[in-house]
């Protein structure tokens, strides 16, 4: 299966739902988390940014595995 076929497909909108909302959810808990219960604000939004590079690791693992597209792509010039 190549990608165009894949996300025309009805569980990659499923997983994509999942996959958004759930980093939805934990970057709100993470920045309420962090202004609330730590002394330095800022600290919510450095983790959520954390898991937001975490949720993209995943995402180009899933493409490499299913579609064999390299973790880091060179730009053609």
């Amino acid at each position: 299966m190549n990608k165009e076929v894949f996300h025309k497909k009805w569980y990659y909108r499923l997983l994509k739902v999942l996959f958004i909302g759930s980093y939805a959810v934990f970057a709100i808990a993470l920045i309420l988390l962090g202004y609330f219960e730590s002394d330095v604000e800022i600290s919510g939004i450095f983790w959520s940014g954390v898991l937001a590079i975490f949720y993209w690791l995943i995402k180009r693992l899933f493409y490499y595995i299913v579609f064999g597209e390299k973790i880091f792509p060179r730009k053609n010039k």
